[in-house]
């Protein structure tokens, strides 16, 4: 998390985080692997947080500025609809991905990946 200067009264805090979901199968027997029962989910957001001495009171507090997501190992069409699910639940929308988008996907260091292993709607 790092915090910078905007305008007087005006902070903006950039953050990158990775949330790891555990999920239990049904049947065990369906798993091929740990990340079968692990969906990634990598945001990178910027919030600003302004002062009610230097902002009217309609825009002081703390304010979404921007983000961007991205899924790992995760179950296609539930997030499409905004829900997380684990990649055994629907196996037939997801397709591999280079292992360097499996680092990524864990590393918040790392640049956000930008190729999905979901296709397109």
């Amino acid at each position: 998390m790092t915090v910078t200067g905007g305008a007087l009264g005006e902070l903006t805090v950039h953050t990158k985080y990775a949330f790891a979901y555990a999920f239990a199968p049904d049947d065990p027997r369906t798993i091929t692997g740990p990340m079968d029962l692990v969906t990634v989910l990598r945001v990178d957001a910027d919030c600003v947080v302004r002062d009610a001495a230097h902002f009217s009171t309609d825009f002081t507090g703390l304010w979404a500025q921007g983000w961007n997501r991205y899924a790992y190992s995760i179950n296609c069409s539930a997030f499409d609809r905004g829900v997380l699910a684990p990649t055994f639940s629907e196996r037939s929308t997801a397709t591999g991905t280079p292992d360097d988008v499996e680092a990524a996907s864990f590393d918040p260091a790392l640049p956000m990946p930008t190729a999905s292993n979901c296709p397109a709607p």
